[in-house]
C-alpha cells in the first residue's frame, strides 16, 4: 500500500523543513540533475553553493536481498547557516545508477514541492521503503538541531 509510506514521508518532511532555507527551480535542478553532471564531467561545485554530508543508511530487501543505500546531503548557499535543500542518493548494489532526488524545504513554491511529489510517486515499493525509512532518519537527525 503506497499511500501510508507517502503521508510518513509528508510528515516527516514538514517536521524538518523549517530548518530549512526555501528552495529554488534552479537548486532543485540541481540536485536532481545538474550535480550528477558536475560529477560525471569533472567540474567544480556550483559558485555559491556547498555540501555538507548529513549520513548513509543502509536497508537489505528482504525479497531479492539487495542492499538499498539513501546518502543525504545539504545544500547550503554561501554564508547561510541553514541548507537551502536536501539532496537524498538512492544507489541499489544491483544497479550502477543512482537516482537524485530533492527535498525542498517547507516554504518553498508549490511547483517545487510538486516535482519532488511527482518522483517520489515514481519510485519502486522497495525503493520508496528505503526513502522513507531514511527521510525518517533525516527527520530525526534536524529534530535533535
Amino acid at each position: 500500500m503506497r499511500i501510508f509510506p507517502i503521508l510518513s514521508l509528508a510528515s516527516m518532511l514538514a517536521a524538518v523543513s523549517p530548518l530549512c532555507a526555501q528552495t529554488t527551480m534552479e537548486e532543485f535542478n540541481y540536485v536532481t540533475s545538474g550535480y550528477k553532471m558536475q560529477l560525471a564531467g569533472g567540474l567544480d561545485m556550483k559558485k555559491g553553493y556547498r555540501f555538507e554530508d548529513l549520513f548513509s543508511h543502509d536497508t537489505r530487501s528482504a525479497s531479492t536481498g539487495d542492499v538499498r543505500t539513501t546518502q543525504f546531503k545539504a545544500l547550503f548557499r554561501e554564508g547561510q547557516q541553514r541548507p537551502c535543500a536536501v539532496m537524498c542518493i538512492l544507489s541499489n548494489t544491483s544497479q550502477t545508477s543512482k537516482e537524485y532526488l530533492c527535498i525542498p524545504s517547507y516554504s518553498s513554491e508549490p511547483d517545487v514541492w510538486n516535482l519532488a511529489m511527482k518522483r517520489i510517486l515514481e519510485f519502486s515499493e522497495e525503493d520508496l521503503t528505503t526513502i522513507t525509512v531514511g527521510f525518517a532518519i533525516l527527520a530525526s537527525y534536524y529534530s535533535g538541531k
